[in-house]
């Protein structure tokens, strides 16, 4: 058996640097035979899967969720898609909390080696795919545009602190949408389409309401209204249907998104262009994960 090890040396507080010789020496014991990449640059975790991913039996990504979503990325361009596993080693990780990965790595490794997992839903978003969260408007940006050496000294605290500089340059956005036929229009401060409970740790949806593996997302759209009042339950209340009469909430299987001059984007925490039209589908169950724990497979 063979694995590729994806490696970010700049995610977090590079957490993954230390993790090399655990990685290694797990998958030698269980029988793998290995070959490990530091990414250079953007998308380089992309190319490289796209490249070489189909000679190998299992690819772990360890790095944040930008590094994941680019490593799976490439692994949705390959005919016979190997396992892909997640050591998370981001600033704030939304996707393994969702996922409830262990925290300490050889709990995770025993989970990635056992070969047991969980096929995972992929978002496909006009050409781009991304693994939990499309979202454009309110905070939305603040994961790519805060600098990582910030995020490495204060976390998850980086966030909020954008998320007040953020406020005073907060506009509505005028948008047309469509959810498995239901259509809507209206002035928005928040839109995007998850696979998610947790988005920046900072907005979040009820656990039972998420299923990873369900062929279904939900669409989360918040009006217009005082900006105050979005601050302060973004930052302190778990955002449901009850809790905020500003919140619209629906599941579907494909969404659409259309916008009177260009909107910015961000795919799992990184910024996915400029658009006046989105398409998004969820492609069901497209690539195994081997991290997931057993409790999130519904």
């Amino acid at each position: 058996m063979k694995a590729l090890v994806i490696i970010n040396p700049r995610a977090g507080k590079k957490k993954s640097q230390h993790l090399l010789y655990p990685i290694t020496d797990m998958l030698t014991k269980a029988g793998y035979r290995i070959t490990c990449y530091s990414t250079q640059g953007h998308e380089d975790a992309t190319r490289v899967v796209k490249e070489i991913g189909n000679e190998y039996e299992l690819i772990i990504c360890c790095g944040g969720d930008g590094t994941f979503q680019e490593t799976v990325s490439g692994v949705m361009a390959l005919q016979d898609r190997p396992s892909v596993g997640y050591l998370p080693c981001g600033s704030t990780n939304d996707l393994a909390k969702t996922l409830h990965i262990p925290k300490k790595p050889e709990d995770n490794l025993n989970n990635i080696v056992s070969g047991k997992g969980k096929q995972l839903d992929i978002g496909h978003f006009n050409d781009q795919y991304f693994t939990y969260i499309t979202c454009f408007g309110a905070f939305s940006a603040i994961s790519y545009r805060t600098s990582q050496k910030v995020k490495n000294v204060i976390g998850h605290l980086a966030y909020i602190m954008g998320g007040f500089k953020e406020l005073l340059h907060i506009r509505p956005i005028h948008l047309r949408w469509e959810c498995d036929g239901e259509k809507g229009e209206g002035d928005y401060y928040f839109g995007g389409v998850s696979n998610t409970t947790s988005i920046g740790g900072v907005y979040k949806l009820p656990e039972e309401a998420v299923c990873l593996d369900d062929g279904m997302f939900e669409m989360v759209l918040i009006q217009s209204g005082k900006k105050w009042s979005l601050l302060r339950n973004l930052l302190f209340k778990k955002f449901n249907e009850r809790s905020h009469n500003r919140l619209i909430i629906l599941r579907g299987k494909r969404f659409t998104f259309d916008f009177d001059a260009p909107v910015a984007f961000t795919l799992d925490g990184e910024y996915g262009g400029d658009h006046t039209h989105v398409d998004i589908c969820c492609e069901g169950g497209a690539v195994k994960l081997t991290s997931a724990s057993a409790n999130q497979a519904k």
